[in-house]
């Protein structure tokens, strides 16, 4: 074991108590980051929706991915530490945003669906029910990075 004397074991102590567990400068990263994961994924869901079946499908999806790595580098990298029960509230949002996007996606499917069946010109959702349809589907993760960034997360 290493040997340090009292001076060194004093600088040590007070260089860790100098680091902040819980910074708010880290739970503002985590928080934007959250939110940030699930604006785009909401913005998926809708843009996806409108541009069903186009050649520009391929490129969303590269996109989405791209940024979705994007925001994960940059909360990586700003962040020095993960702020207490984060993560916990982070999944429980992201539990939220997938159960919405499955229940979204299957809602919009059905819809697409029916306008087919019934003889309906095969037109696309209205742009404010996919704007809605994403900010529904973004919303457990908004709520979420809500509560990671003001440090009381359940």
């Amino acid at each position: 074991m290493q040997d340090i004397t009292p001076q060194e074991a004093r600088e040590r102590l007070a260089r860790a108590e100098g680091t902040g567990i819980d910074d708010d400068a880290d739970r503002r990263v985590h928080g934007l980051a959250t939110t940030a994961f699930g604006l785009v994924i909401g913005l998926y869901v809708a843009v996806q929706q409108r541009l069903d079946e186009a050649p520009w499908e391929g490129v969303l999806a590269g996109g989405y991915v791209v940024v979705l790595g994007a925001v994960a580098l940059w909360q990586s990298r700003a962040s020095g530490v993960v702020p207490r029960r984060s993560r916990r509230v982070g999944r429980i949002g992201l539990a939220g945003t997938v159960a919405a996007m499955l229940t979204a996606v299957v809602v919009l499917n059905v819809r697409e669906a029916s306008r087919k069946l019934a003889g309906a010109a095969a037109a696309p959702e209205p742009l404010w029910v996919l704007g809605l349809t994403g900010l529904v589907v973004a919303l457990p993760m908004l709520v979420a990075g809500l509560l990671i960034r003001r440090g009381r997360p359940a």
